[in-house]
């Protein structure tokens, strides 16, 4: 599967609200939101996204409710929900890894945001999209750590 990346040069130089960072620098969050919509048949790119200044704070981070209350403005015909977590629970993950749910994986220390795909059957690991460079990698054998993550559920 071919996934969006934040380094895309439609998009890598737009600024993430009203911060001076930019998608290429900073979007993997972003961009996995964008990413993991797709696979409910919602498609936008990351710059329509970071363009909304009330969806962030001033250094960039993403206001998970504000998403999700902006999306539910956007399709009004559908029901979001967007549930942020710190640290890992496996049980969880797992558990909405199914049709009608995807989940964000909080990375490499806290500095980067993946999509995950699937629980690998013989590791103790995820199958990611990774918005880096838009490619499938594992979330632990990649990056060390699962330090967060958050379920997007959509009906």
């Amino acid at each position: 599967m071919i996934y969006l990346s934040q380094y895309d040069p439609r998009w890598c130089q737009k600024l993430i609200g009203a911060s001076t960072l930019t998608l290429g620098r900073q979007g993997c969050a972003i961009t996995s939101v964008c990413n993991a919509l797709a696979k409910f048949g919602i498609y936008f790119n990351p710059d329509e996204l970071a363009s909304h200044v009330e969806l962030f704070t001033p250094q960039g981070l993403i206001i998970w409710a504000k998403v999700q209350e902006w999306l539910k403005a956007k399709y009004p015909y559908k029901s979001f929900s967007i549930y942020r977590y710190y640290g890992r629970s496996d049980q969880a993950i797992v558990q909405n890894l199914k049709p009608g749910s995807a989940v964000l994986l909080q990375v490499a220390n806290k500095s980067h945001w993946v999509m995950a795909e699937r629980k690998q059957w013989l590791r103790n690991d995820y199958t990611v999209g990774d918005s880096w460079g838009g490619v499938a990698r594992t979330a632990i054998g990649d990056y060390s750590n699962i330090t967060g993550y958050v379920i997007i559920r959509i009906t």
